[in-house]
């Protein structure tokens, strides 16, 4: 079974390539560093639970309604 590290990764470069993101951009619109981004997607490096909320945010990885519209 593949490690989770590697099925985010890939998830995560899945959903930036489908809305036409660079990393850059992607890292620009979830406040983190081009590196963090790098790394997230080669599965080298792990990531804080709020980064992992600021990807899925930027991703729009949230169906309607968010989580956050119910509170």
């Amino acid at each position: 079974m593949r490690d989770i590290r590697y099925i985010i990764a890939d998830n995560v470069r899945l959903c930036r390539k489908q809305r036409n993101l660079t990393q850059l951009e992607l890292a620009e619109r979830a406040d983190l560093s081009v590196d963090s981004i790098k790394r997230i997607e080669s599965g080298i490096s792990t990531m804080s639970l709020d980064d992992f909320l600021r990807l899925l945010d930027t991703c729009l990885l949230y169906t309607s309604p968010s989580p956050r519209d119910c509170s």
